[in-house]
């Protein structure tokens, strides 16, 4: 670094200028994301203790827009994005999706989910990366029914197991609290003012649109309503899970 910005000084360890960005009080600034991205830039290759090849990691800027395996890509980024980050072999903008699209996608997605929840020792990537195809598969679901009708209230139930197998690695990053929260706030609100989607969650849980859902105990905990054979699939996966079940427990 000195060789690449000739007379300045950096004194890092003694002034402690970093310590409250690692420690997440202080937001990073694009000059200090770009100082970090020059050590760590897109492509540099990993080595282990041993001096073998680990991976080729993104940089750190890729990393700061993107997120850990893009999840902040999936969270918040434009429409089209969405079908690349469900891992899908087209990138079709979501309005010109297919229902029959979106249903293989959250069939392959559970299916995934399901072998992975068998697995004790998968890496955290790989966590990351089923929590980032949830995430974008659900944010799919809900653009797509602005224009077409698709029952998939299953969306949520897959994002929400993504999220519980995923819960350690969060909890590392510091950020379950913020995607439980964020998760939660979202089906609230699909819940209460999308009626054909509520419609088609008491349909799974119970077969029967008119009973009524109990909807803050299902956002928490989604399983404990699914009362009919067609939700067997996600009880048992969710008899897999080894963190905590409902939102919110893991302080």
């Amino acid at each position: 670094m000195s060789s690449l910005h000739p007379g300045r000084t950096w004194d890092t360890e003694s002034s402690g200028k970093w310590r409250k960005n690692f420690a997440g009080k202080t937001a990073l600034t694009s000059e200090q994301v770009d100082l970090l991205n020059e050590v760590f830039p897109d492509g540099r290759v990993y080595f282990d203790n041993e001096g073998a090849e680990l991976r080729e990691g993104p940089g750190a800027r890729t990393l700061f827009n993107n997120g850990p395996a893009e999840l902040w890509a999936a969270l918040w980024g434009e429409e089209h994005q969405l079908w690349r980050l469900s891992d899908r072999q087209v990138n079709y903008h979501a309005r010109y999706l297919e229902s029959h699209d979106l249903r293989a996608a959250l069939d392959d997605l559970y299916f995934d989910l399901q072998g992975f929840l068998l697995e004790d020792n998968v890496v955290g990537d790989i966590d990351l990366q089923l929590l980032r195809r949830a995430i974008a598969l659900y944010r799919t679901h809900r653009f797509v029914s602005r224009y077409v009708y698709v029952a998939a209230p299953d969306a949520y139930l897959c994002l929400h197991l993504a999220l519980h197998r995923a819960w350690g690695t969060l909890r590392r990053l510091g950020i379950w609290e913020l995607l439980t929260s964020l998760v939660s706030a979202w089906e609230h609100v699909r819940l209460n003012y999308e009626p054909g989607y509520r419609d088609a969650a008491e349909t799974l849980c119970f077969g029967d649109e008119s009973i009524p859902l109990a909807v803050e105990s299902y956002v928490t905990d989604p399983y404990s309503q699914l009362q009919m054979p067609a939700g067997d699939r996600f009880r048992s996966a969710a008899a897999l899970l080894t963190g905590p079940f409902e939102f919110g427990l893991a302080s």
